[in-house]
């Protein structure tokens, strides 16, 4: 199985490419409440066991997590932890996924392969990122005006596999 799928935001274009870029997002309204990532160390949670090398989950919702590791060269991606409705997700790299390595200097591109598996299951997930610094400049929002921001382009396709 192949999932194919692209975040975006309706009727709003990520802007150019390119140096001393000015990315203004001022007139974006959000609806709704806003959507807020809260950073815990993996260790507090009941998930740790699966990611021992975790520097930090990410979740917006208190049941979805990423798992990454940190430092100050790379970051990588260890897997992902769900638990909805009683229904438990987890994914482990057994080759994590490598988001960026630093320094990444303007124009260059990082490239990585990576697998892993669903514990609960026997579908694997493999794929490939690309991340690429294609931009630098100013970005504005309804927020405030933010300079010297750099901008990630990563295109990762995912595929998954079922071993029966």
């Amino acid at each position: 199985m192949i999932k194919t799928y692209s975040k975006e935001i309706k009727g709003v274009s990520p802007g150019n490419a390119g140096a001393n870029q000015v990315w203004d997002f001022s007139d974006i309204i959000f609806e709704g409440e806003p959507s807020v990532i809260k950073v815990i160390y993996p260790s507090s949670t009941a998930f740790s066991s699966y990611f021992p090398t975790g520097t930090l989950a990410e979740t917006s919702d208190d049941q979805s997590y990423v798992i990454s590791h940190i430092t100050s060269t790379e970051r990588i991606r260890l897997g992902s932890f769900s638990n909805h409705s009683m229904n438990t997700t987890t994914v482990v790299y057994s080759n994590p996924m490598t988001i960026v390595k630093l320094p990444l200097k303007y124009n260059e591109s990082f490239s990585d392969d990576f697998n892993g598996t669903y514990v609960e299951s026997d579908i694997i997930k493999s794929g490939s990122i690309t991340t690429t610094y294609d931009g630098y400049g100013t970005l504005k929002t309804q927020f405030g005006t933010y300079d010297n921001i750099i901008r990630l382009k990563y295109t990762t396709i995912e595929k998954e596999t079922s071993q029966v």
